[in-house]
């Protein structure tokens, strides 16, 4: 199923209608971009305060299998993360019931569709990698293409380019405006994927025997 951008009133009714243990993990999803996977992974010594009253999250991402550290930005967030006690086997979301010691990725998505439903959002393409092109598209209003492809761990610009403007796809209106800058990032990228896609066409012409 593919994952829908939600814009920030959805995001919110959705949230109000989860308990403070469950929403904290979607919130940390929507402040760091990470999958919810990582995000269910985060152990107590994952984590530190940062400057500005931040937090700090290292991880071991499990698609790229690169380790990288996120910040949760909002000091509210931050602050109920670091207040977060060491559960079994050490993790932040600890579940006795799985075998992982960590609370499951289906539950955690069991639990946002649920929600989606109470809040009478529609529930097509909404999940929790929903979150993660909604962090998208914000830092990319904020600090532009390259740092969203960091961000997310993206090898190829196009998939970023998804992420980043997701929320002019879906038809939304952005709550900041794209800058000149950045629609030139945009052209120049889809004139490369036209490029691209050209030559290898051309690569894959048979060639006429002489």
């Amino acid at each position: 199923m593919k994952s829908r951008y939600l814009n920030s009133e959805e995001i919110a009714a959705i949230f109000k209608k989860m308990p403070v243990e469950k929403r904290l993990i979607f919130e940390i999803a929507l402040e760091t971009g990470l999958r919810i996977g990582d995000v269910l992974k985060i152990k107590k010594r994952d984590i530190s305060a940062a400057p500005n009253g931040r937090c700090e999250v290292r991880f071991l991402a499990e698609k790229t299998k690169k380790k990288s550290i996120a910040f949760v930005e909002s000091p509210a967030v931050a602050k109920k993360l670091l207040n977060q006690p060491k559960g079994y086997k050490g993790y932040i979301f600890a579940s006795l019931k799985s075998k992982s010691g960590h609370i499951t990725r289906q539950a955690a998505w069991k639990w946002f569709k649920t929600a989606a439903k109470e809040a009478k959002i529609d529930i097509d393409g909404c999940s929790p990698h929903s979150l993660r092109k909604s962090f998208a598209t914000e830092l990319m209003h904020r600090k532009g293409l390259a740092a969203v492809q960091s961000a997310l761990q993206h090898t190829n610009s196009f998939t970023t380019a998804i992420y980043a403007y997701a929320d002019a796809y879906a038809g939304a209106a952005p709550e900041s405006p794209i800058l000149w800058g950045q629609i030139n990032e945009l052209l120049d990228l889809i004139v490369k994927r036209i490029n691209g896609e050209n030559l290898l066409k051309m690569d894959e012409t048979p060639q006429k025997k002489g």
